[in-house]
């Protein structure tokens, strides 16, 4: 199961309730933003392995930010983590 705690145009906040989720996480993310090109199911499975304890029962936040030359950044925090990924896109 996919929880999302909140959403905007910017921000995704959401939890996985287990790691046989990120298929779905990922497909939901794909469709929520599309206009980045994210391998997010990549994405996800690496944080996974990062994070100590994994990402499971965690807030996962993914924050969109724009830069002067309109490129996109993506910056994933998980849990109590500040920071665990910039992507850009």
């Amino acid at each position: 199961m996919v929880i999302i705690h909140n959403i905007d145009d910017n921000f995704v906040s959401f939890e996985l309730h287990s790691t046989c989720h990120i298929p779905m996480a990922s497909r939901i993310l794909s469709k929520l933003k599309e206009d980045l090109y994210v391998d997010w199911e990549f994405i996800l499975e690496e944080l996974h392995e990062t994070v100590e304890g994994g990402i499971d029962r965690k807030r996962i936040d993914v924050m969109v930010m724009a830069d002067s030359n309109k490129d996109k950044m993506i910056v994933v925090s998980v849990g109590e983590f500040d920071l665990v990924a910039v992507i850009p896109s």
